[in-house]
């Protein structure tokens, strides 16, 4: 059976609501359609079943779930160290996160 929505590729409610939570377009556009070659489909509209968006459904959210997963686990001492760093030298722990942000911010910026 194959799907005949007028929607994009992935319907509307799904990346929405994934992406509005935790997600992004690349990380979802990518499994989606390594999912769907799995199942012998492509990622185009109406080119898939209702199987291959299933598939691809749950291979978004268990990719996804090991990002909240490793959050949960690593939040803790992730905060013990920062506050330890915190009482050595505050201007310290700042000038690291601002230059740690600044280095994210080039990165994207020589994307352009």
């Amino acid at each position: 059976m194959r799907l005949n929505w007028d929607f994009s590729l992935l319907s509307t409610p799904l990346p929405w609501l994934r992406l509005s939570i935790i997600g992004s377009a690349y990380y979802e556009t990518y499994a989606a359609s390594t999912a769907l070659e799995c199942v012998g489909e492509t990622l185009q509209i109406n080119g898939y079943s209702v199987d291959g968006w299933v598939a691809a459904a749950w291979v978004m959210t268990i990719g996804g779930s090991a990002c909240v997963l490793w959050s949960s686990l690593a939040i803790k001492p992730i905060s013990m160290i920062y506050e330890q760093a915190e009482k050595v030298d505050m201007k310290l722990v700042l000038s690291i996160g601002s230059g740690c942000l600044a280095g994210v911010m080039a990165y994207f910026y020589s994307w352009r």
